[in-house]
């Protein structure tokens, strides 16, 4: 069963894919719906937030990725969450 496919998820359909066919979609969702908490925790905690210790996720060489990979996350557990209703 392919779930993620490089078309709709560019940035994360491995990951993605690999935990749904190890643990399946139930896990799948947990997945994402964690890692799209803790990519959004990062890119939150910039210096012009008053954050000491910025992570590097708010560096603008990796923000872009990381940005790109929340929006991946989210986007599956949009169109998968519908399908378990």
């Amino acid at each position: 069963m392919i779930l993620a496919s490089a078309e709709q998820y560019p940035c994360e359909w491995q990951r993605i894919t690999l935990v749904c066919e190890r643990d399946g979609l139930e896990r799948g969702l947990d997945f994402c719906a964690q890692t799209a908490r803790i990519y959004r925790s990062a890119l939150l905690s910039t210096a012009r937030r008053g954050h000491e210790h910025p992570h590097f996720a708010s560096l603008p060489g990796y923000r872009a990725g990381f940005i790109a990979s929340y929006l991946d996350f989210k986007r599956f557990l949009r169109v998968h969450r519908r399908s378990l209703a």
